[in-house]
């Protein structure tokens, strides 16, 4: 059995305690108090709360991928595209919990 084969078969049980239908990726807010699943469900409630839209998470997402396959493009030519994703990954509540997050699936 691969490493991620245990992993997975390990914390499974974790993870059916909190999504009885299983679904990743989980947002876990105080503790199991609310608990959602999905990434569009978890981006509409971060949105709504921290006053974001749906384009911030994407733009940002999209070129923190952008810039994972060729950074010498970013550092070199569009440096603020790289100040935009961080200022979204910098949100405080987002930058703590980013910084918090429990064990994922690798």
């Amino acid at each position: 059995m691969s490493k991620k084969s245990w992993w997975i078969r390990k914390k499974r049980k974790v993870f059916r305690e909190k999504t009885p239908l299983g679904q990743l990726p989980i947002l876990d807010i105080n503790e199991g108090e609310t608990v959602i699943t999905q990434s569009g469900a978890i981006a509409r409630f971060l949105a709504n709360k921290y006053g974001l839209t749906y384009v911030d998470f994407f733009v940002a997402d999209f070129l923190h991928s952008l810039q994972k396959l060729e950074p010498k493009i970013f550092t070199e030519h569009y440096a603020i595209l790289i100040d935009y994703v961080n200022r979204v990954y910098g949100l405080p509540k987002i930058k703590e919990h980013i910084k918090n997050r429990k064990e994922q699936i690798p």
